[in-house]
């Protein structure tokens, strides 16, 4: 029985760490859905090529209608850094609390970002 006592005791303990690393995780994405969440428009200065993106309440992204896969490995109030599963890093920089420029890590470019 005591060893019953000590499996149950270290399983409920072992998960409410899991339990918590996971909401610790997941408590900074919210505070900051606020300032990411919205949809865009963005033209490179160079193709002149407009795209449109979508940052859900979720932090996913949506660029031109197509679902990126990727994580974000920053994030705060200045910047948003999003990988995607190639491992392209995809750079958001705010002013005032909002979306301010885009930058794509393959172009070195950065370009505004117009709230749509």
């Amino acid at each position: 029985m005591i060893k019953f006592l000590k499996l149950l005791f270290g399983t409920t303990v072992a998960t409410s760490v899991a339990t918590h690393l996971i909401q610790k995780k997941k408590q900074p994405l919210k505070k900051f859905q606020t300032i990411y969440n919205g949809k865009f428009e963005i033209t490179h200065p160079l193709t002149h090529k407009t795209n449109r993106i979508h940052i859900t309440q979720n932090l996913d992204f949506i660029i031109n209608h197509k679902h990126v896969d990727g994580e974000i490995i920053e994030i705060n109030k200045q910047h948003l850094l999003f990988q995607d599963k190639l491992g392209f890093q995809i750079e958001i920089t705010t002013k005032n609390n909002r979306p301010e420029s885009f930058i794509d890590e393959m172009d070195q470019v950065q370009i505004p970002m117009i709230e749509i």
